[in-house]
């Protein structure tokens, strides 16, 4: 059915699951890691659906997750549908078109994998966190750093 099936498996129920499950569960590992939270949650609801598109795919392209953890719930927005042309077309949250959004009480952080910055309720940068070049060890980087302080409520090191 597809040209591409290497990449495009996702998109069927015999060999995917959808965005979700193809780049979803990655962006969902780094919040887990943020959060601490190493097992399933204990609860989870999720709603989508295959939208914008008039082809033979059939897995949801566009999917809310809920992931009920305490004291934190985790929610994970993923899509590929564009609302218009350009560099925008997939429209922005904080400033980002991807990336992770960690809301707290004070403010926020907005980044990736990577590294970001976090910034006060009012959306002024406090500070650029950059990743130590070993973006896929969570626990010896930046963003481990930021995480333990919103864990520990103290400031970071």
């Amino acid at each position: 059915m597809r040209k591409q099936l290497h990449y495009e498996w996702h998109w069927f129920w015999d060999s995917g699951n959808g965005e979700m499950g193809n780049n979803g569960v990655h962006v969902i590992d780094l919040c887990r890691w943020a959060l601490g939270q190493n097992q399933s949650p204990p609860r989870a609801i999720s709603i989508g659906g295959r939208l914008g598109f008039d082809d033979c795919g059939e897995t949801a392209n566009t999917q809310i997750g809920l992931l009920d953890y305490q004291p934190a719930p985790l929610i994970c927005e993923i899509r590929n549908v564009s609302v218009a042309k350009g560099t925008d077309s997939i429209g922005r949250f904080r400033n980002l078109t991807q990336g992770i959004i960690i809301d707290c009480e004070g403010g926020y952080f907005a980044g990736d994998a990577s590294g970001g910055a976090l910034f006060d309720k009012q959306g002024k940068k406090i500070k650029d966190i950059l990743d130590d070049g070993n973006s896929m060890n969570f626990e010896t980087s930046h963003l481990s750093n930021f995480a333990s302080a919103v864990r520990s409520r103290k400031p970071m090191t």
